[in-house]
């Protein structure tokens, strides 16, 4: 009778393990897809040449002009929509990469393409600017903020619902304390946020 509590105890662990890396596995797959289509999208848009929209505004070296990011004028003349679009634009791209990077080093994949995107843009029939480098950061930075406070978020209300658990089997009897339930061995665990084994 021991033997068959211990053997189901590990099958329900096993099976609860198995289910949960597997989803786990399944969302990063689908991240990191779904991103690699919408960066695809954003370098479409970002360095198609589109010469009628772009002449006359050019800046011989783009962001790597000193002169462009001290030049005062350079942050306060830009148009409203067009600096917000370049915010919204990037804020799927650090929803993204939160979810394939935990906490703020999401950043960093973001960050390395909007520099290549205003760097590929000064060859091209594109404007390279400061200003749409900064707005890029910002809109990456909003999404990674948004997939850590949706995780912190969801850590929490684990932590909540981790002592009002459905009764668990054990060697001594069914346990309304889950992180007690026996294992594999018959051994008492507890989880790592308290008690002994």
């Amino acid at each position: 009778m021991k033997n068959d509590k211990r053997l189901s105890i590990a099958v329900c662990r096993g099976l609860r393990s198995g289910v949960g890396s597997s989803v786990r596995r399944r969302s990063r797959r689908a991240a990191v897809v779904s991103g690699a289509l919408y960066t695809g999208a954003v370098l479409w848009v970002t360095l198609r040449p589109i010469p009628w929209a772009s002449a006359g505004s050019e800046e011989a070296l783009g962001i790597l002009d000193p002169g462009a990011w001290l030049d005062g004028s350079a942050w306060t003349e830009g148009r409203p929509l067009e600096v917000a679009l370049n915010v919204l634009m990037f804020v799927p791209v650090g929803v993204t990469a939160g979810l394939i990077k935990r906490g703020i080093t999401g950043m960093v994949g973001p960050l390395v393409l909007t520099v290549a995107i205003e760097l590929a843009q000064i060859p091209l029939m594109r404007i390279s600017h400061p200003r749409d480098l900064a707005a890029n950061a910002v809109g990456a930075l909003v999404g990674v903020v948004v997939v850590m406070v949706l995780r912190h978020r969801q850590k929490l209300r684990r932590s909540n619902l981790q002592g009002h658990r459905a009764p668990v089997p054990s060697s001594k009897g069914w346990s309304d304390r889950p992180w007690m339930a026996d294992d594999a061995h018959g051994r008492q665990k507890v989880s790592p946020d308290g008690g002994t084994e």
